[in-house]
């Protein structure tokens, strides 16, 4: 069964919404983009170690963090689309790839289910760095899934989104967390919009 490059674009973005977590309302506006330098720099992201997206609220962290997991799987599966028998298992493989959790929802997991985020997915997203509550546990967390992607080597991409500056990433989580993240990672400050929002008219 033969399949066209916009079925195969548009199943990759309902699998990244049903199986991935990556929110469908970044997924909505990736036809509505703004060029800019984050943007652009973080194409340049050869999903390897750390990407570190910073910049006050509403300048699009989190939808590059979206589009670059948009971005990987139509790479990564690419050649599937002229075959779309072939979908089930492009879905099956895509599912165990990639993952979006917010950093709150990192914190408030089991050491267990935080083993496993850290282990098992090729492109990890940790959404809203210091949104979650600033108590010791939630703090040992994020060092912890850090330490273990960092652990991984460079065969693994971890894309972190925040409004903090890295003075304010070692406040509040230490300085290792920092070098790591620094030392393999890139750190790209966003700073202007990257979606153009619609605008409601009133009636």
């Amino acid at each position: 069964m033969k399949t066209t490059t916009d079925e195969f674009s548009h199943n990759i973005k309902d699998a990244l919404a049903k199986y991935s977590g990556v929110p469908l309302r970044h997924i909505a506006e990736f036809d509505d983009i703004y060029e800019s330098d984050a943007l652009n720099e973080a194409l340049e992201y050869d999903y390897h170690d750390f990407l570190v997206l910073c910049g006050p609220a509403g300048t699009g962290k989190s939808f590059i963090a979206a589009y670059l997991c948009y971005h990987w799987a139509l790479d990564a599966y690419g050649r599937y689309f002229k075959n779309g028998a072939d979908w089930d298992k492009v879905t099956a493989q895509l599912r165990e790839q990639i993952v979006w959790y917010t950093a709150y929802e990192v914190a408030a997991a089991t050491c267990q289910e935080q083993w496993d985020i850290a282990s098992k997915y090729r492109v990890l997203v940790i959404d809203d760095l210091g949104m979650e509550d600033n108590s010791p546990r939630s703090v040992a967390a994020i060092n912890f899934m850090v330490s273990k992607r960092y652990d991984h080597g460079e065969d693994m991409a971890t894309i972190i989104t925040g409004n903090m500056t890295t003075d304010g990433i070692t406040e509040r989580y230490g300085r290792r967390i920092t070098d790591r993240l620094i030392e393999n990672g890139r750190i790209i400050v966003c700073d202007v919009p990257v979606v153009r929002r619609k605008i409601k008219t009133a009636r």
